[in-house]
């Protein structure tokens, strides 16, 4: 169980009002430093943090087989997926990212990127035909949406969004803490980080 995991490897100390959550999510290790004077409302805050991280990683790790994003990829070709809210923040971004980066962003890429094996021993190099056959399953075009539902129309097709996933991550959990009035706020998950405010005593983190 991925919150069971999240939450044994969690640590926490606190020094001069400055309240630090550490715990390894998502394949990294992540920080969440922030000044509270209150200790039960930054206990609070530490929880809300771990069972949020935690449900992200179950529902978008790919690596996951019961996950929501292996459900869509394991429906290509077939049938729609259900989708919530959340994801649909992050399917929309997907689409902008890809958008805006010109290609450069693609969640669907992954069919190309699992041929470059790079723990392979030796390594290879993926001959010209199978590099076509796996770009033929690539292109945030091809995905199809309808408010609420997702479909990957191509047998093969598959969402990745290990190159947003963090990102969004950290964003979500700051704009956590601003909700509460923590105003300074330091995140870090595997040197994605975003920071708000500044640390007790310092001009900046």
């Amino acid at each position: 169980m991925v919150e069971e995991r999240v939450r044994r490897s969690a640590q926490t100390t606190v020094n001069a009002g400055l309240h630090r959550l550490t715990f390894n999510a998502m394949s990294t290790v992540c920080r969440v430093d922030f000044a509270l004077a209150n200790a039960a409302a930054a206990r609070d805050f530490q929880q809300q943090v771990l069972t949020w991280v935690a449900a992200f990683e179950a529902n978008y790790s790919r690596f996951i087989p019961d996950s929501l994003i292996s459900r869509i990829n394991a429906a290509a070709g077939e049938h729609w997926v259900e989708v919530d809210p959340e994801t649909e923040a992050l399917l929309n971004l997907c689409g902008e990212m890809t958008f805006f980066t010109r290609g450069v962003f693609d969640a669907t890429a992954l069919p190309l990127i699992r041929l470059w094996n790079w723990k392979a021993n030796p390594p290879v190099v993926p001959d010209a035909g199978t590099i076509a056959a796996a770009r033929e399953l690539v292109g945030w075009r091809h995905v199809q949406r309808r408010p609420g539902a997702i479909h990957l129309p191509r047998a093969g097709m598959c969402l990745d969004l290990g190159g947003i996933g963090k990102e969004y991550a950290v964003d979500r959990v700051v704009m956590m803490g601003l909700q509460r009035g923590h105003r300074d706020l330091l995140v870090d998950f595997g040197n994605d980080v975003r920071v708000q405010g500044q640390p007790p005593g310092k001009p900046a983190w």
